[in-house]
């Protein structure tokens, strides 16, 4: 920096080197998407925590429908070079999540519920003439409860959300630092 006296008037004039400001931009261009993703990601992982927690404390144990969902879960970076993306739910997400063994989408029951209805049978009777016959148990009941919605999805959506901003605005300082 230098300072010119000049018939009363002083004038300045001042020489920055941007060298490094423009090394670390180029930097940040390369890297802010995976950036934001890992804070996005790191979000999205704690929510799921809570999630897991509220689907086990309505397992029943063994491998019902909530522990079906919770071990299909699945979070992951997606997005191109320029975007940050992050994509969280039951595995095979493309496909609408994970298929019980009778082909419902059970993820799907478990976000939006299912209405009780009429099972479409309710046993065979054994012809003991022949004997040959086929043994169904009967039902206690002829109609099934029905699941009520959790919105497990929705709810850790809410939790995330709100928090990414913060959570990407503190991940780009300490890089940028």
């Amino acid at each position: 920096m230098s300072y010119q006296f000049d018939s009363g008037i002083i004038g300045m004039k001042m020489e920055v080197d941007y060298t490094e400001a423009y090394r670390k931009l180029k930097e940040m261009d390369k890297t802010a998407s995976q950036i934001m993703q890992k804070a996005m990601i790191d979000i999205v992982d704690k929510e799921a925590s809570t999630t897991i927690q509220m689907l086990k404390g309505k397992s029943k144990g063994g491998n019902d429908i909530y522990n079906t969902v919770i071990q299909s879960l699945v979070a992951f970076e997606s997005g191109s070079f320029k975007e940050a993306k992050v994509t969280f739910g039951s595995d095979p997400i493309e496909e609408g999540g994970v298929t019980g063994s009778r082909g419902g989408k059970l993820a799907q029951i478990l976000e939006d519920g299912m209405a009780p209805h009429k099972y479409a049978f309710q046993g065979m009777e054994i012809d003991t003439r022949s004997g040959k016959g086929f043994i169904n148990a009967l039902r206690k009941t002829p109609t099934h409860p029905g699941i009520p919605a959790t919105d497990w999805l929705k709810d850790t959506q809410k939790r995330a959300q709100p928090k990414f901003e913060q959570a990407i605005a503190d991940a780009l300082q300490e890089a940028w630092e």
